[in-house]
């Protein structure tokens, strides 16, 4: 089955600004949980140095970096957690599973596991995958410089890596759309359903996402130049280095709270448009389970 574009990115819009309450609702608890949590770890770190200094020489970086371990690990768990978290609650009510508004959403159940367990084992793909086409563009060169030598060589080795380049993007975005949504419509981890919906579809996915990213790219730039006009058209070619930090700060704490609400919006409004694509691509490739019901 192919994804109708049209009408995917129809519903993608309508769902993302009809429902767009709901959508700031499911993700603003797991956001500030994910703040909340990461600023604590870190806050705790920095005053466990007891005012120690660390330069710009690479071995105190690397003992910083050292220990801030603990702190980083924690961020990477809960940004992964909350993402997942995240992506199940847009999923949900974008599918139908949830008919009714969500003013706060915060869920630890089995749908978030396996939506965790889902995202691990692609990242596992991509990093095996990866390695494997690195492995054979290396081989590839080896050979074609044994064979033909020379600029040949080269060339033949340069036009391997852009199909081997082309070939992993196809791969991820292949196996990547249709997962989230397999995840929770089939509370399953179906890797190879999700490879076979995205087959035929793959340039359908680039135009929706491209669409999505570039219409709300574009409303963002137009509200943030009403609000806050361009930092860097109030200096020449060559700006005083001062002079340019101390107009910047001046800059965002005038422009900067404005910026930031217009950010907060786009992002929540990127979470709904893409839940909402994801759901009706998914719907119109494949019938939907018993018990799922049109959003």
């Amino acid at each position: 089955m192919k994804i109708p574009v049209g009408r995917t990115l129809e519903a993608a819009f309508t769902f993302g600004l009809k429902s767009f309450l709901s959508v700031l609702g499911t993700v603003w608890l797991p956001i500030l949980v994910t703040i909340v949590l990461i600023g604590g770890a870190v806050t705790l770190s920095v005053m466990s140095l007891h005012g120690r200094v660390f330069g710009p020489d690479p071995t105190a970086l690397l003992h910083l970096l050292v220990h801030m371990s603990g702190a980083l690990a924690l961020a990477w768990i809960v940004f992964m957690i909350m993402g997942a978290m995240i992506q199940v609650g847009l999923l949900r009510k974008a599918l139908g599973l949830h008919p009714g508004p969500v003013f706060v959403y915060f869920s630890l159940g089995t749908d978030v596991w396996r939506m965790l367990g889902a995202t691990l084992l692609l990242f596992v793909i991509y990093v095996g995958v990866g390695i494997g086409f690195a492995a054979a563009g290396v081989a590839i060169f080896a050979v074609a410089h044994s064979l033909s030598g020379g600029a040949s060589g080269y060339w033949i080795a340069g036009i391997a890596c852009v199909v081997l380049a082309c070939a992993y993007i196809y791969i991820v975005i292949r196996i990547s759309y249709f997962l989230p949504a397999v995840v929770v419509a089939e509370n399953r981890i179906g890797i190879g359903r999700a490879w076979a919906l995205g087959g035929g579809n793959f340039w359908r996915i680039v135009a929706v996402v491209l669409v999505i990213v570039l219409a709300v790219n574009i409303a963002a730039s137009m509200l943030s130049s009403v609000f806050a006009p361009p930092f860097l058209s109030t200096f020449g070619p060559r700006p005083d280095p001062a002079e340019f930090f101390h107009r910047y700060l001046q800059y965002m704490a005038s422009a900067g709270p404005m910026l930031g609400i217009v950010y907060l919006l786009q992002t929540v409004l990127l979470y709904g448009l893409f839940a909402g694509a994801a759901a009706s691509a998914y719907r119109a490739v494949t019938s939907p389970p018993e018990g799922l019901k049109p959003a």
